[in-house]
């Protein structure tokens, strides 16, 4: 006849004793778990617009399909860069360089929309840049005077084909054709030519970087040496890392690491208040258990129960309350345009180890209170 283990009836009487302390007080229970949730849901959510904004920013760096990109050295980001236009020909001498380009790219202010981004190209490298294959009405621009939008960016303005765009500068464009990539930064502007941004810009002469298209078999490393140690005021890195450090990643990655901190500081103080309260509450219960034989380890282990099933059940709450709350959002007419999170297996893992954390928050401090309360001094709490 098989024994039952002598740890099983004690693990089962102590499950059965947390079941029974949540349980006792349904009401605090439930306002810990709904506020551990919501931190939970505000960091998935975070992770998951953080995700879906390197997705963006690598997509409009792969657009030029480059192996590398020359960068103007000491600057946040490609948009400030002012790099001679004569440096494209230079780096296409460099043996194992293919093929080279230039263009600029800036923010621009409108009086109807919020952000526009502007792309001066060269046109005949448009097999380079955003040519026929992602034009869904008109045609690529070709010569001066000439201006391809964004579908955002058309949406936002309420031009069409063959009207007139009028700068801020005052310079007027011709719509020969509208393009979508799924890039909310690339189409939420305008392509025009390389000497007309310069103008524009007043940035004769110059282009913000130099995109670099190597040949079969070419030694990566030692190209971007050489470019360096020849022009030391550039700085060249592949075209997927080009606006990882620029200040719109920088100003998200700060925002989500703030607001992240700012939930799990709710949270843990939520549960921390709540396992503080059980604990006073049951300090004679303790006692007792004390002066019956229960060891450090047990009321330890009790304690940090009730802290980690608080924790997992807002784990579920939040990751619930999290893909509510994006699809709510991105389901908006005016929203489902310029964000599109999704939530991955390493939002859900962040997700988990934050309840994870917040769970042995929970449970140290008041554990440590309940371990050093002796059997007498419990026993005499009324």
């Amino acid at each position: 006849m098989k024994t039952i283990p002598s740890f099983l009836p004690v693990i089962n009487m102590l499950f059965s004793l947390v079941g029974k302390n949540l349980l006792a007080r349904p009401l605090r229970s439930s306002l810990t778990v709904l506020g551990i949730g919501i931190s939970i849901a505000v960091i998935m959510a975070l992770f998951a617009l953080a995700t879906d904004l390197k997705e963006e920013l690598g997509a409009t760096a792969q657009i030029t399909q480059a192996d590398l990109v020359a960068t103007q050295r000491g600057l946040s980001g490609p948009t400030g860069g002012s790099i001679p236009e004569s440096r494209i020909k230079d780096i296409a001498q460099l043996e194992g360089v293919e093929r080279t380009t230039g263009f600029l790219l800036a923010s621009v202010s409108l009086p109807d929309t919020a952000s526009f981004n502007l792309f001066g190209v060269i046109p005949q490298d448009e097999d380079l840049y955003l040519g026929e294959s992602h034009t869904i009405e008109g045609r690529y621009v070709r010569s001066p005077g000439e201006i391809v939008l964004g579908r955002l960016a058309m949406n936002d303005l309420g031009i069409e084909v063959g009207e007139i765009f009028r700068m801020e500068s005052g310079a007027d464009f011709t719509v020969v054709g509208i393009y979508q990539t799924g890039n909310l930064y690339l189409d939420g502007g305008a392509v025009i030519t390389l000497e007309e941004g310069q103008v524009i810009l007043g940035k004769e002469g110059k282009v913000a970087l130099v995109a670099i298209y190597l040949l079969s078999g070419a030694d990566q490393d030692k190209i971007t040496q050489e470019i360096e140690s020849q022009w030391r005021y550039l700085k060249v890195k592949p075209s997927a890392d080009l606006l990882e450090t620029s200040a719109t990643a920088e100003f998200g990655k700060t925002l989500a690491w703030v607001l992240a901190a700012i939930a799990i500081m709710m949270g843990s103080v939520g549960i921390i208040n709540t396992m503080f309260m059980s604990v006073s509450e049951r300090t004679r219960e303790i006692g007792i258990m004390k002066a019956v034989g229960w060891s450090q380890f047990d009321i330890l282990r009790m304690i940090f129960s009730e802290s980690m099933i608080l924790s997992l059940l807002g784990f579920v709450i939040g990751s619930l309350l999290g893909i509510l709350t994006i699809w709510a959002t991105t389901s908006l007419p005016s929203v489902e345009d310029y964000v599109n999170p999704s939530f991955t297996a390493d939002a859900f893992l962040v997700g988990l180890a934050v309840a994870l954390v917040l769970g042995a928050l929970g449970g140290v401090f008041p554990a440590h209170r309940a371990l050093r309360l002796s059997p007498v001094e419990a026993l005499r709490h009324e």
